[in-house]
């Protein structure tokens, strides 16, 4: 399976009360960095579907729950991805920023 030549990024997040909200970001296992939920579309998902998929497959949060599509976009040179001679030699993947909020304000998630 070849991937989009788009990739998303998604903050896991909740509300603890009406003035304070809670982030979440993900350590990376290769080399220690933290950033949020991030991966390429795959099969010819749309940007939405990819952050659904992404946020289920890397954190194990719910699809269920609500996304947030957030008004940035940005260009990123492809010749850092694995497939990019895929994409051929003119291709920008574009990144796509998602927020994923959590239902409730208990601890069902460890955002530690």
């Amino acid at each position: 399976m070849a991937r989009a030549p788009f990739q998303v990024l998604v903050y896991p997040y909740r509300k603890l009360n009406n003035e304070h909200f809670e982030y979440a970001l993900m350590e990376r296992a290769d080399d220690g960095t933290w950033q949020g939920i991030a991966g390429g579309g795959e099969d010819g998902e749309t940007p939405f579907e990819a952050a659904v998929r992404e946020t289920y497959e890397e954190a194990g949060l719910s699809p269920a729950s609500q996304f947030m599509r957030l008004d940035s976009i940005e260009s990123v040179p492809t010749a850092g991805f694995r497939d990019s001679h895929i994409w051929g030699e003119k291709c920008v993947c574009h990144s796509t920023t998602f927020l994923w909020r959590s239902r409730t304000r208990r601890s069902d998630y460890n955002f530690a």
